[in-house]
């Protein structure tokens, strides 16, 4: 029940514009408040996402803290997320968005409204902002782990060698991230304040995700090429006898040898190479821009008049 309260907040903000406006007489019957209406909806419905969802995610997150110290040969002495439930920062990022959005309040609806705003905008901000703050807190963390000499998981067992659950996480918020962007986006329309902060933070975070996994690839690379070459060494070993001697009675004794390293040889060349999968980064990179493309359509569009 909270948490839909805190999302009704966002239509109750541009109620009490409207009472502001009335009480001091400077309604203005040209704004689209109906389109503002579907805006503050569109926020409240992002902040109801993020606290029913980031929970979860942040969770995940705290979880992978046993896993990456046995991943790593030696770990901060803070941990690897030291500021994820921090409250400094999401305060921080919250007040800079309300500060970004108080010349087009002061524009569109006056500096009273402009001003009775900022505490409502700030209450709004501060559970999204909590999640983008721990996202990126997340990221961060990556970050460090790939800079550390990784003990990877023993090949075959695993195709990420470990580092799935890392992936897995990463991927929730990532998908959380994008779950409560698009809609803004959408929704947006000519508010430029909310498009610029919705697409800031989109980009911002897709260039830490990538980032941040960067090292991860490295290490992850280096060690499908190992084992690679350690399955196609037992591939030659077990060839050889059948090479030098081509007869049916060799190929059947080298056989079951030959068969189990060329198994071998399959499962290390589809390793992965990165933390989260091949079907994951398509979706990923079909989502984007399935986004981006109708984004910038709708701008040409809008600039066209259309």
């Amino acid at each position: 029940m909270w948490v839909a309260l805190w999302g009704l907040l966002a239509p109750i903000r541009l109620g009490i514009h409207v009472l502001v406006l009335q009480a001091t007489d400077t309604w203005n019957p040209d704004h689209d408040y109906l389109n503002s209406a579907l805006r503050q909806a569109t926020l409240g419905y992002v902040v109801i996402v993020v606290l029913w969802f980031g929970p979860i995610v942040i969770r995940r997150i705290q979880e992978l803290e046993p896993r990456l110290d046995d991943l790593a040969a030696s770990h901060p002495a803070a941990g690897w997320f030291p500021r994820l439930t921090s409250v400094g920062g999401p305060v921080v990022l919250a007040a800079l968005v309300v500060a970004a959005s108080i010349p087009n309040n002061y524009t569109v609806f006056g500096p009273i409204v402009a001003m009775l705003d900022i505490p409502l905008l700030f209450v709004v901000l501060v559970p999204i902002m909590s999640f983008v703050w721990a996202y990126g807190t997340l990221l961060v963390g990556l970050d460090r782990l790939g800079r550390a000499e990784l003990r990877l998981d023993a090949f075959p067992q695993d195709r990420a060698l470990g580092l799935g659950p890392v992936g897995s996480a990463a991927m929730s918020g990532f998908w959380l991230l994008f779950l409560s962007a698009t809609p803004v986006l959408v929704v947006a329309g000519s508010d430029l304040t909310t498009v610029a902060v919705a697409i800031t933070v989109l980009v911002v975070t897709i260039g830490l995700f990538v980032l941040s996994m960067f090292r991860l690839h490295g290490q992850m690379q280096a060690a499908k090429a190992r084992f690679v070459d350690e399955a196609r060494t037992l591939v030659a070993e077990a060839y050889a006898p059948v090479r030098a001697s081509t007869d049916l009675a060799t190929l059947e004794s080298s056989s079951p040898a030959l068969s189990a390293a060329q198994s071998l040889l399959d499962r290390a060349e589809k390793l992965l190479e990165w933390p989260i999968d091949e079907r994951m980064v398509t979706w990923m990179t079909v989502v984007a821009t399935g986004v981006i493309t109708s984004l910038v359509v709708r701008f040409v569009l809008e600039a066209l008049g259309a």
